[in-house]
């Protein structure tokens, strides 16, 4: 029995809004009818990944892909799964497969290049972003993976052009506000590094790596106090972050140096001084007015 597109298209809306029971029945309804239905069955192991169970999911979506050996979007999909679960080689395979069939297919060329990054070959991963640039000129992704694969490499000055051009084409991608941010903090431009990773925390607030980066710039700024709140946002955002926590307690000592010296000017400050000029051993209470804010 064939499965009803009306079905399908209820269980997407479903996945979409983030209701993956219901999704999942209604594509195991389906299967039970028709088992061998790609579709159904590559969309219920999505689900079933989507919901932290890859174990159930992986399986369905690797069959989808021998039921359908053509179809580029579910290959895609089991190697962007394939790669989640540090199965790299295997998903190089099937990015690669995708481009047997449709060598101009720049998504495969790009999601190639992010696993050859990761396997650290990094002159194929140039080139795989490379093409996908040359065959989507405007691939913001792609962008900003040559991008951050160049700072990776050290070649700051190829980076950094193509991460301004992925933050013009598309400046809702944290991400890309982050790695930008950190090319120009290469560059001692840290005040403009500052302002990329606040655009990239006003899109993603949890984005742990980004408050870290914020703290370190603002630390190098001079800004002990504002770097600490940073620093706090990283640790509160990811409290395994370790380079976070350090980095909290080495501002939060350079914040404690710095009251305390201030405390000890006050003190002299307000030392009684003799007729000889010496400075005596009583402190002198100037006024009962609170004192303002030491930082």
């Amino acid at each position: 029995m064939a499965v009803l597109s009306t079905d399908l298209e209820a269980a997407s809306r479903l996945a979409q809004a983030g209701r993956f029971a219901e999704a999942i029945s209604i594509y195991r309804s389906a299967l039970a009818g028709a088992p061998d239905d790609a579709e159904a069955t590559h969309f219920l192991g999505v689900c079933l990944v989507r919901s932290g169970r890859r174990d159930e999911g992986l399986p369905l979506v690797e069959r989808s892909v021998r039921l359908a050996p053509v179809n580029a979007l579910y290959r895609q999909n089991f190697g962007l799964m394939l790669a989640e679960a540090g199965l790299l080689v295997e998903a190089e395979a099937q990015f690669q497969e995708i481009l047997v069939s449709q060598e101009n297919h720049s998504t495969a060329h790009n999601y190639l290049g992010m696993v050859r990054q990761r396997l650290g070959r990094m002159d194929e991963a140039i080139a795989s972003y490379e093409e996908a640039l040359r065959l989507r000129p405007g691939d913001a992704a792609a962008a900003n993976n040559l991008g951050y694969c160049l700072l990776e490499r050290g070649e700051l000055e190829r980076a950094l052009p193509w991460l301004r051009r992925s933050v013009a084409a598309d400046g809702a991608n944290p991400m890309a506000h982050s790695n930008l941010g950190n090319a120009l903090r290469e560059t001692g431009d840290l005040r403009g590094a500052a302002e990329c990773y606040r655009r990239a925390l006003a899109l993603a607030p949890r984005f742990a790596n980004a408050h870290h980066n914020l703290a370190l710039t603002l630390r190098d700024l001079d800004d002990p106090s504002a770097a600490l709140e940073a620093a706090w946002s990283a640790v509160r955002c990811d409290p395994r972050h370790r380079a976070a926590w350090q980095l909290f307690a080495e501002i939060l000592q350079r914040v404690h140096l710095v009251l305390a010296a201030r405390l000890r000017r006050r003190r002299i400050a307000g030392r009684v001084v003799d007729v000889g000029g010496r400075t005596g051993g009583a402190w002198h209470e100037r006024s009962k007015r609170p004192a303002g804010p030491l930082l």
